[in-house]
């Protein structure tokens, strides 16, 4: 069944080591792009993409195609404990990204992301991701407003684990 927990650990093994696997005949490649596009929830659904979009090769349409479902996930699934990665495993890929995901608005999607969940442990790694991409932020997310939120984030919080690493990046 495609809806076991454990589902992703067996797919995974299952994938293809060749670095120009064959979208349309690969057995394994077809069952993940069929989880993606049946059931769009949980952490399995996150891992899947993860790892289709890192063998994805760039311009493709299927990259076009996983860059959009990942894309559109993201919207309505900001409260999600996977967004995080999701968000990431495109961040990661920011080379290559398509037109209709312009890494200025993937940043921006990450600092948007940011507001009201300043308590969710993710906060830390989209922080420290997009102070990473200083050099390309958008106009809308100044580097000094984003040095200010991690400055910010620190008051209160100093009994976090992750305090550190916001702090260690600020120096």
């Amino acid at each position: 069944s495609l809806l076991r927990p454990d589902w992703h650990i067996v797919w995974q093994k299952l994938l293809p080591e060749n670095v120009e696997p064959d979208w349309e005949q690969h057995p394994v490649l077809a069952l993940g792009r069929r989880r993606l596009y049946g059931e769009k929830n949980g952490h399995v659904w996150a891992r899947v993409m993860q790892d289709l979009l890192r063998l994805v090769e760039p311009n493709s349409s299927t990259a076009i195609q996983l860059f959009d479902l990942a894309k559109t996930w993201l919207t309505g699934r900001e409260e999600s404990n996977e967004w995080n990665y999701i968000w990431q495993a495109l961040l990661a890929q920011r080379d290559v990204l398509p037109e209709s995901l312009p890494l200025s608005e993937l940043l921006q999607c990450g600092a948007t992301w940011l507001t009201g969940r300043e308590d969710r442990d993710e906060w830390n790694y989209i922080w420290q991701a997009l102070l990473a991409q200083r050099d390309a932020l958008p106009e809308s997310l100044p580097l000094s407003e984003l040095l200010e939120r991690g400055a910010t984030w620190l008051t209160g919080r100093e009994d976090r684990d992750e305090w550190n690493y916001i702090w260690q990046a600020l120096l």
